[in-house]
């Protein structure tokens, strides 16, 4: 997989020559204000955004505490909103043109990982303030803006010579059962390999479908896709919803490499595919092959999983060290008190 290869695969270079057969979408390049923002550490949402159909509220409860001037921190400099007051403006009013409601991605991925922060625990978006949370909550998207290259073999030379213009893609809401989405993917022009986006369950209508399923794959692939989307040598990977019966409707484009996950197949499976081994529809084939979601590790903090999994011992080690702190400070505690008891219980014998 080369950069040119993943460049082909940017969302503006082939959504207008598919336009007819692929969600609604607003492409929105992002100025550098913006951008900045998304690599910024902090997740601070728009002032003045509007609260999102599917953003949380926090009751004010001010009057019953004592109030805390939460500004004073020195952390809070760096977790401000920069002036995107023109552009978090064009968001909305694309949303308003799609229909009301939206999911974003940017070049290559959408903020999947980051579903569960919303309330209804999807991509779906009303306002700005919605989109600007799911992106910067999400690493698939920290990937396209700071390691897009990473597993191409020409990334250090090519790279550098790559511009690439970042852009907000916004797509009109559509209700889609992740049981009729699939992956495809194509190796040198030729289509060899369908699964389900959603391989980690069974689903019997995709087992009593079968045929059908492939058969509509198929004929949209080589009536719409093929010869009209151009890569050389030739391969690549599409996604598409099967809406119905004979109703093909495409997702997205990816690179036909280790940056594009594989699903039920093996990247060097598909490597190593030869012309005469034909078309593989892999799914899963009873309630014995279930897997655990890939999306399930990111709804819980890194630190969590990194500590769950030994992946990184020395955030252990800091716990570890924090809870003998924490139990020096409690131990210190109860000898203060007990001082301060007895100082106590003599006055009182002595007032007697």
């Amino acid at each position: 997989m080369k950069v040119e290869d993943v460049m082909r695969c940017s969302f503006s270079t082939w959504y207008e020559t598919f336009e007819d057969v692929t969600l609604k979408s607003i492409i929105l390049p992002i100025p550098k204000e913006f951008l900045d923002y998304l690599h910024a550490d902090s997740v601070v949402l728009p002032e003045g955004s509007h609260q999102g159909a599917y953003s949380s509220s926090i009751p004010d409860d001010s009057e019953d505490e004592e109030a805390v001037d939460w500004t004073s921190s020195a952390d809070c400099k760096e977790a401000k909103m920069p002036d995107c007051a023109g552009f978090l403006q064009q968001v909305d009013t694309a949303i308003r043109q799609l229909g009301g409601t939206v999911f974003p991605k940017l070049n290559w991925s959408s903020p999947q990982d980051a579903s569960w922060v919303s309330l209804n625990n999807s991509l779906q978006c009303c306002h700005a303030s919605d989109v600007c949370l799911l992106l910067k909550s999400s690493n698939f998207i920290a990937h396209d803006l700071s390691q897009p290259f990473i597993h191409c073999e020409d990334r250090e030379l090519a790279s550098k010579d790559v511009v690439i213009q970042h852009d907000l893609v916004l797509r009109r809401w559509a209700d889609i059962n992740n049981s009729h989405e699939f992956r495809c993917f194509v190796r040198h022009g030729k289509l060899i390999g369908i699964c389900p986006r959603n391989h980690s369950k069974f689903f019997q209508h995709i087992v009593d479908s079968r045929p059908e399923i492939q058969e509509d794959i198929e004929e949209f692939f080589e009536e719409v896709v093929d010869g009209n989307f151009t890569m050389e040598p030739g391969s690549y990977t599409f996604d598409v919803w099967r809406r119905k019966k004979n109703e093909v409707v495409l997702i997205d484009f990816n690179p036909y490499g280790p940056v594009t996950d594989a699903l039920l197949f093996d990247w060097n499976e598909l490597t190593a595919y030869n012309e005469s081994d034909g078309l593989t529809f892999r799914i899963v084939e009873s309630e014995n092959g279930v897997q655990p979601s890939i999306l399930s590790q990111f709804g819980m903090p890194t630190d969590f999983v990194d500590l769950a999994t030994g992946q990184d011992p020395f955030k252990l080690m800091d716990l570890m060290k924090l809870g003998q702190l924490q139990g020096q400070d409690d131990s210190s505690s109860s000898e203060e008190e007990e001082d301060r008891n007895g100082e106590a219980w003599t006055d009182c014998a002595t007032d007697r």
